[in-house]
């Protein structure tokens, strides 16, 4: 997930508005998480003006692996990108100091598939069987080509929006393995729109493979 245009938006509105609306955001990202996904929705890092969001790793924990989470990652991208028009809408009869939002455009890249996932602590590991204090602080990591085709996913639709002149400068963008597993899905039916990319002349870094990725069009 990332702010189009951050920097620019930070110095047209000052600091303190763009803290004032990161930190908003940042809420209404933790909200949308926990009713999407309970506990097994985690937001990793957020670093500048990106978040990186993990869900459905319960699957590691599993024989029978589910999809589950590809169906909360959409709900929970669209619930996120309607709260922010909301709010947006509501406040643009004010003054400018007092609209929240203004000029911020989110986009997010979405993939499913295989990571590998582990943890990191204050406390250093030594033995499989160590016992590890509970106050110690736990985080866990994820890492792998879905990982990645995410992130590079969000990097082009920044040109993919630029190439087709679009006004709004967002969007839900989807790689091939979580649009194949929501499109037979009656909630999601006729919601995506498949983009060629060789038509658009552009491509994922590292992944030229992928030729054709999804967009969620109905937020």
């Amino acid at each position: 997930m990332d702010i189009h245009q951050s920097t620019q938006i930070r110095k047209q509105v000052g600091n303190g508005i763009y803290r004032r609306d990161r930190n908003i955001l940042l809420k209404l990202i933790k909200k949308n998480l926990h009713e999407a996904a309970g506990e097994w929705g985690w937001l990793n890092k957020a670093t500048g003006d990106g978040c990186y969001i993990v869900m459905g790793a319960y699957n590691y924990f599993k024989d029978n692996q589910d999809f589950n989470h590809a169906e909360a990652a959409v709900n929970f991208s669209v619930k996120l990108m309607r709260e922010i028009e909301q709010i947006k809408d509501k406040s643009r009869i004010n003054p400018p100091h007092e609209r929240f939002f203004a000029d911020y455009h989110i986009r997010i890249g979405l993939e499913t598939g295989k990571v590998e996932m582990g943890e990191a602590y204050e406390q250093d590991i030594n033995a499989a069987d160590q016992e590890v204090d509970l106050g110690t602080l736990r985080v866990f990591d994820t890492d792998g080509h879905s990982v990645n085709i995410a992130k590079r996913i969000e990097e082009t639709a920044k040109q993919i929006i630029a190439k087709e002149e679009r006004e709004k400068k967002g969007g839900i963008f989807l790689g091939p393995t979580i649009s194949n597993v929501i499109s037979g899905k009656a909630d999601f039916n006729n919601k995506i729109r498949h983009i060629d990319l060789n038509e658009l002349g552009v491509a994922i870094k590292d992944y030229h493979g992928i030729k054709v990725i999804g967009e969620f069009i109905a937020w």
